[in-house]
């Protein structure tokens, strides 16, 4: 219930307190939800106060979510993993990705841009990708096989 309240509250202070809040299962794939296929159901399901009601608000399986419906407000939750957001500057198309190392290992963000730009029409080159902090070096153990695998 706090973590809810949080979200709430978050949401009212940058103005999509009324959207619905959709968010990841974060298995530690390279798979990525569509959220446009229930977002407008979501958002014409209103509870008391006008709030949207939320049953089912967790995409199973996946660990990003894209869409280019309006009014939508995507989430994951990251501690060491990278949070990628992903906005087309032409399209109303937009991504949040969870991408920790096997994620990463497995194309996570690649499969995600791949899918705005076929579902959306997006173009790589008018897209703006941003990373959160994340875990990094030095601060994360490293094997020369690993840092093979990913680079």
């Amino acid at each position: 219930k706090r973590l809810d309240a949080a979200h709430r509250e978050i949401r009212n202070v940058i103005g999509v307190g009324d959207w619905p809040l959709l968010t990841a299962q974060q298995i530690h794939s390279n798979k990525i939800a569509v959220a446009d296929e229930i977002g407008p159901a979501l958002r014409a399901d209103r509870g008391p106060r006008g709030a949207a009601s939320l049953p089912g608000r967790e995409f199973p399986g996946c660990d990003g979510l894209i869409t280019s419906q309006p009014g939508i407000a995507l989430g994951i939750y990251v501690a060491d993993c990278c949070a990628v957001y992903l906005i087309d500057l032409q399209t109303p198309a937009i991504g949040l990705v969870h991408s920790g190392k096997r994620g990463t290992a497995t194309g996570v963000v690649s499969n995600a841009i791949g899918q705005m730009i076929d579902r959306f029409g997006s173009d790589p080159e008018n897209m703006i990708v941003q990373l959160s902090p994340c875990i990094r070096p030095p601060h994360y153990e490293k094997s020369p096989g690993n840092v093979a695998r990913l680079a």
